[in-house]
């Protein structure tokens, strides 16, 4: 049982790992072309609920555009409207093409209105993946509750230990003085 329990530790451990190695490179360095195509994104809006709620982190995987279909959910940057230069996660509607071009056109499960055309440039890719433990964590994050638990009462437990350690190395500091200046003082003596 402790043997099973140190594997699953592990492997939480490592997914973790990996998860946070994914987002920094993307950020980083692989902000324009993802990490092997691939790009995680957080969810920030209740348009596509209840597919996707508020704090749900996904993957998205750059396809070719011809792969994408009505029903199919992408994730593109927006270039005008109310989307402009934000990231958006909808539903393709319909696809329609010009010159040669696919223009798709996308819809969020809660909006009634169409969104702007989106162009083949404009587009990350399809949705592969909702990671569930990853998306429970992000929300808890988010809440002011979580922030309070995972995120301040670390950091105020945190600081008084520093603090503590401060203290006692002042205290070492301040022993150590004391030390010296009875040294000093028996050296003069003799």
């Amino acid at each position: 049982m402790k043997k099973i329990k140190n594997i699953i530790e592990t492997t939480i451990l490592v997914l973790s790992f990996l998860v946070c190695i994914f987002v920094v490179g993307q950020k980083l360095f692989f902000k324009d072309t993802g990490i092997f195509g691939y790009r995680m994104f957080v969810i920030v809006t209740s348009s596509m609920s209840p597919k996707l709620e508020i704090g749900d982190v996904i993957i998205v995987k750059d396809v070719d555009t011809d792969t994408i279909n009505p029903g199919d959910m992408i994730t593109y940057y927006g270039w005008e409207g109310d989307y402009k230069d934000k990231v958006v996660t909808h539903l393709v509607h319909e696809i329609k093409e010009k010159d040669g071009k696919r223009i798709f056109y996308t819809k969020g499960m809660k909006n009634k209105a169409i969104d702007p055309a989106v162009f083949e440039e404009q587009i990350y890719g399809k949705v592969k993946h909702r990671f569930y433990i990853i998306s429970f964590f992000s929300k808890i994050i988010r809440s002011k509750i979580g922030y309070i638990l995972l995120i301040f009462i670390p950091l105020i437990v945190i600081l008084l230990f520093e603090l503590k350690n401060l203290k006692k190395a002042l205290k070492d500091n301040k022993n150590n003085d004391i030390i010296k200046c009875e040294d000093e003082g028996k050296k003069k003596d003799k």
